[in-house]
């Protein structure tokens, strides 16, 4: 089964640091002898990493990245042999999406989405997974209420209503998340999504730095500062919240959440 953790936050330098912390407090953990996939934005750029298999962290393959987004995905999104291209996360311009769930909860849709998806679109599948195509399926949604998928300035409300509608298309349990790096949504049916708001990076183990540290020290006002929301697709545990099954929650740029 697929799954993904995403995150927003203020800091780019310090995404090691948020890293770290979620290494321990989060609920997602590598899948024995299943793919691993990381999407990230750098200035203009979407960036993917994938990997065959997880190893001892899902979180492996950023451990040199900086960016205030992240999307890490476990697990394969579709049936047979590892590929590159049905490796979740998925790109298209600015936008990342990841899935979580079973590969086959939206395969037996995917004649349908594909067919309402117009040619340039279709022209896009990477690869033959069903949930590249819920992908196209959401930007195509999107569109249609009027926001252009170049548009970085979302208007949430409406790009809410466009995952949930392209949800719907689905009757079988999953969940998904997009970004375009500035902004954040997710939404889930069947499947547990729960998000954690976390603020300050005292103690950091990967600057060596404790609570007591003086401001004066390097980096110490910027941890101290430093906030971020990050969404899993995991069921809520300790200081991370349930989202109501089938209520897509969005998170602003400025880490605004909001459950809609």
């Amino acid at each position: 089964m697929a799954n993904f953790l995403a995150l927003l936050q203020t800091d780019a330098a310090l995404l090691q640091c948020q890293l770290a912390r979620l290494a321990v407090d989060s609920p997602l953990a590598a899948i024995p002898d299943a793919p691993v996939g990381v999407g990230y934005f750098q200035s203009n750029d979407v960036l993917l990493r994938k990997r065959p298999f997880a190893g001892p962290s899902p979180f492996s393959l950023a451990r040199d990245v900086s960016s205030e987004c992240l999307v890490v995905a476990t697990g394969a999104a579709s049936a047979g042999a590892y590929s590159e291209e049905s490796t979740s996360p998925f790109r298209f311009r600015h936008w990342l999406w990841a899935y979580a769930g079973a590969h086959e909860a939206v395969a037996d849709v995917q004649p349908t989405l594909l067919a309402s998806l117009p040619d340039h679109l279709q022209r896009q599948l990477a690869g033959s997974s069903a949930a590249e195509a819920l992908f196209l399926s959401f930007l195509e949604a999107l569109r249609g209420g009027g926001q252009p998928t170049d548009d970085l300035e979302l208007d949430l409300p409406g790009a809410a209503k466009a995952l949930g509608s392209t949800l719907e298309k689905v009757s079988s349990p999953l969940a998904v998340c997009a970004t375009n790096g500035r902004a954040l949504l997710a939404a889930g049916r069947g499947v547990p999504l729960s998000y954690t708001l976390l603020e300050g990076l005292l103690p950091c183990p990967v600057h060596g730095l404790d609570e007591r540290a003086a401001d004066l020290r390097d980096n110490v006002r910027a941890h101290r500062m430093a906030k971020a929301v990050a969404l899993t697709s995991r069921a809520a545990e300790g200081s991370w919240i349930a989202v109501p099954d089938g209520r897509v929650v969005t998170i602003s740029r400025m880490l605004q959440v909001a459950v809609l």
